[in-house]
């Protein structure tokens, strides 16, 4: 009995121990005020940036007609993204509003899971 007393205590002392933090005293209403606030910079700080990338998503459309426009080009290369789930293809976004204005170039799209319509 005294081994499986001493084999049982080595176990139990193996074991690891979790000693739960003490929980943090409530937040005072400015605490909380901060952090709405931060979070509000946080999503502002978003938004302008998906703004700002919009904008330039637009602005290399128009530089990408305008080299066509020049001429000298024999080929469009275009990147879209994979087909969904669905098997569905889509071309929305750059690529859809891009290929009307390029019509009189052959266009290759190349389709790959990194670019983003």
């Amino acid at each position: 009995m005294k081994n499986v007393s001493l084999w049982l205590c080595c176990c139990l002392l193996s074991l690891p121990v979790a000693v739960r933090a003490q929980d943090p005293p409530p937040a005072s209403v400015e605490d909380k005020l901060q952090e709405l606030d931060q979070k509000i910079r946080v999503l502002d700080r978003k938004i302008e940036i998906d703004k700002e990338a919009a904008a330039e998503k637009a602005k290399t459309a128009g530089q990408v007609v305008a080299q066509i426009a020049e001429g000298e080009h024999d080929l469009l290369v275009l990147g879209a993204p994979l087909p969904g789930r669905d098997g569905r293809i889509a071309l929305g976004g750059f690529v859809g509003r891009l290929l009307p204005e390029v019509a009189q170039l052959p266009v290759l799209i190349v389709r790959s899971p990194e670019a983003v319509s």
